[in-house]
């Protein structure tokens, strides 16, 4: 397989550093693996400067990015259909309790009294389960009392108790496992997809808010770059202006130079409005906008990037990307979301027949007690099994139902080659775009030395009346433009390698962070782990 290989040096970031006014010493990797960066501490008062490292920026963004603590409610908001699905399982207990008195005008001598009159009480008791498999079993427990006062009933009461086991097995409709089971896998597959797009979400915000920072670390010394050149102007202008009273030079010579500068100071304000912009993005994506006395503070950013060069196996990418990606799987428990529709759908196009079958036990005595005798001793045993049919006339809404969920299934497996084609090309243009700034890099180093060569010359050719002030503006300009983009490729190398891990499924890992569930949590040196979930306060 072919390797990318990279054409940074650490030598070459500390040069651009030093052409470009920052200290080489700023330059340096983040704490390895393990190590957790000081508590950032905010500062009490309004206005004042906020120091904060990338990790420390990453740390803020976990905790308390808006985004990431909504997507964390949604997988608790997804338990409740899995309590709701799982419930179906629960047993059933039941009970009822009922007593009357009748008093009436016999229709017939065979009520056996002139005023026929009589005392019923009822106690009911049930509990019923649904198996996993569809069956439903249960059992009823009546007892009845009955006084009257008829001839024909030789005691003053009647106990009557009745043990009933009621089985009813689906045939056709609702039968099978995964028919029954159905609803509760849905709910989890949602529930787990909910904690999936959480995970993207931390991802997403850990990339953005990386990308961000290193947006002001350019920002900031882009700079310093305009304030470079703002210096170097004035001093040109000083100099025309020396050799004008000398005689050396025209005042036209000045009024290019007095122009030079006012360009140059416009440059400062629009580097320092970039900076301002990229603060509050900073701001916004660690919430620190939403407090209002750090609007105005001005944020330092502490880390530089050191640029060590990478390999990238595109093959490897790959595998890693579709073993990672929160999308991926997603949109793999979506496809068995759809499979499992499309059996539900399909199981109630069938009638409903059910198998039933019923045991009962009789107890019937004139003293309570002696009703469970009778009961126990199966005297009294009767059992019932039937089967009962129902059939929707037309099974139209059936047959529509079915119909939407295999065109649903389609369009979803349709998305999801979508999804791998995304992917493939997503990670394609990442590995060209880090393998293009890396060596950008490399040429605007080059650029770099040869403007700054061209300008130290020029100045010589103006010392020695050989060169002309345009002459050398025009050079101070060009060597600022690439002080800057050397910058930029700094920059944009850096983006490109936070887009390719963020690609590839592995931003949280490389950063040292991993997701447990709806929790973000970080690893120290010896694998142990401490939470860091932005959400929990």
């Amino acid at each position: 397989m072919p390797h990318l290989n990279g054409t940074a040096t650490c030598a070459t970031v500390g040069f651009l550093a030093a052409l470009a006014w920052i200290p080489a010493s700023c330059w340096s990797e983040e704490p390895g693996a393990g190590e957790l960066p000081e508590a950032l501490q905010l500062p009490s008062g309004s206005n004042q400067p906020i120091n904060i490292s990338l990790r420390q920026a990453l740390l803020l963004a976990i905790r308390q990015n808006l985004d990431i603590k909504a997507a964390r409610l949604e997988p608790k908001i997804l338990e409740d259909d899995i309590v709701q699905a799982s419930s179906a399982f629960d047993t059933v207990l039941t009970a009822e309790s009922s007593g009357g008195r009748l008093k009436k005008q016999p229709a017939t001598d065979l009520d056996g009294a002139a005023v026929l009159k009589s005392d019923t009480a009822n106690l009911n008791l049930g509990a019923k389960k649904k198996l996993k498999t569809g069956t439903v079993i249960g059992s009823d427990f009546t007892n009845n009392r009955l006084v009257t006062n008829s001839r024909f009933v030789t005691v003053d009461s009647i106990f009557t108790s009745k043990l009933i086991f009621l089985l009813t097995q689906p045939l056709l409709r609702g039968r099978g496992s995964l028919v029954t089971q159905g609803p509760l896998i849905l709910a989890r597959n949602n529930h787990s997809i909910s904690l999936f797009d959480f995970k993207k979400t931390t991802i997403d915000t850990v990339a953005s808010t990386e990308k961000i920072y290193w947006d002001l670390v350019f920002s900031v010394d882009n700079l310093k770059v305009q304030e470079f050149a703002l210096r170097q102007a004035q001093q040109l202008l000083e100099d025309t202006r020396e050799r004008v009273r000398l005689g050396n030079r025209t005042p036209n010579d000045v009024v290019q130079a007095e122009a030079e500068v006012a360009s140059r100071e416009e440059d400062i304000i629009l580097a320092e409005q970039q900076v301002r912009d990229a603060e509050d993005q900073l701001k916004a994506v660690t919430d620190l906008l939403n407090m209002e006395k750090f609007w105005e503070s001005p944020i330092i950013p502490l880390d530089r990037p050191a640029l060590n060069p990478i390999e990238v196996n595109q093959v490897e990418t790959f595998d890693t990307a579709f073993a990672n990606r929160t999308d991926y799987q997603s949109a793999k428990l979506d496809l068995e979301n759809r499979n499992i529709d499309v059996v539900l759908a399909k199981n109630a196009r069938y009638p409903k027949l059910d198998l039933t079958a019923a045991l009962g036990l009789n107890g019937v005595r004139p003293n309570y007690g002696n009703t469970f005798d009778s009961l126990v001793s199966t005297e009294f045993l009767d059992w019932t099994i039937g089967l009962s049919l129902e059939v929707p006339f037309g099974f139209r809404a059936e047959k529509s139902r079915l119909e939407r969920r295999l065109a649903e299934k389609a369009q979803a497996l349709l998305n999801f080659k979508a999804l791998e084609r995304d992917i493939i090309l997503e990670l394609r243009s990442a590995i060209r775009q880090v393998v293009a700034t890396q060596k950008r890099i490399k040429t605007t180093e080059l650029a770099l030395k040869l403007q700054r060569a061209k300008l130290e010359a020029e100045q010589e050719l103006l010392k020695a009346g050989r060169s002309t002030t345009h002459d050398v503006l025009e050079f101070q300009l060009d060597l600022t433009r690439a002080q800057s983009n050397a910058l930029l490729a700094v920059l944009e190398h850096q983006k490109a390698r936070v887009e390719l891990e963020q690609a590839k499924g592995t931003l949280l890992a490389s950063r040292n962070f991993h997701v447990a569930g709806d929790a973000v949590k970080t690893s120290d040196s010896v694998g142990k782990s401490k939470p860091e979930d932005a959400a929990k306060e």
